[in-house]
């Protein structure tokens, strides 16, 4: 998670370094802005809240340790949706109640 976290903001930051650095870059930019700003705010780590942690016996939410009220409110959404998914009974072998 980490590391496509660290990639995700080096890809974003040589586009935006990119786009900057000539004319019909900058015009190009100005086409794709909506696009790019709804790809950043789909794989934005606070979208998600953060990951299932699997080896555990019940649902464990890792959140990302910036995470703000935002994120966190996304963090419970998953849990939530992970506990009610079957996700845990499927690793584990284990019926759902």
């Amino acid at each position: 998670m980490k590391a496509s976290e660290a990639l995700l903001e080096f890809a974003f930051a040589r586009v935006r370094r990119v786009v900057e650095s000539k004319f019909q870059y900058r015009l190009a930019g100005l086409v794709l802005r909506d696009a790019l700003r709804d790809m950043r705010r789909r794989l934005e780590y606070a979208e998600y809240g953060g990951v299932p942690l699997l080896g555990v016996n019940g649902v464990v939410v890792v959140a990302h340790g910036r995470a703000d009220a935002i994120a966190f409110k996304n963090a419970l959404r998953t849990a939530s949706e992970t506990a009610s998914s079957g996700l845990l009974a499927a690793i584990s072998g284990i019926p759902k109640k």
